[in-house]
């Protein structure tokens, strides 16, 4: 079996002949700072690389998520960013006339 990247994706061949796109992902995960309440978003790594290393706007790269799920990119980037960095808050502890 080997493994490349080519056209933006991983690939895996096993054996003559056979070749199979992997889909990578990633679990992005951060806590709220008043609950603590661990928030989480599976999304492909694929786009992470879009979002971060081309710096793209997270409602380019994820259209299909909910503000919320992006709002847990964003935190989970800027904590990868600066590991100080402790800013989230969930939904449920947002006041309404807020969102």
């Amino acid at each position: 079996m080997s493994r490349y990247f080519e056209g933006g994706r991983w690939h895996q061949s096993f054996g003559v002949g056979v070749d199979t796109t992997v889909e990578w992902t990633l679990n992005a995960h951060v806590n709220c700072v008043l609950c603590g309440k661990e928030e989480k978003v599976t999304v492909l790594c694929d786009d992470v690389k879009r979002y971060i290393y081309e710096n793209q706007l997270v409602q380019n790269v994820w259209p299909d998520l909910s503000t919320d799920e992006r709002e847990i990119l964003i935190s989970w980037r800027n904590k990868k960013a600066d590991p100080h960095w402790d800013y989230h808050v969930c939904p449920e502890c947002v006041p309404n006339e807020e969102r």
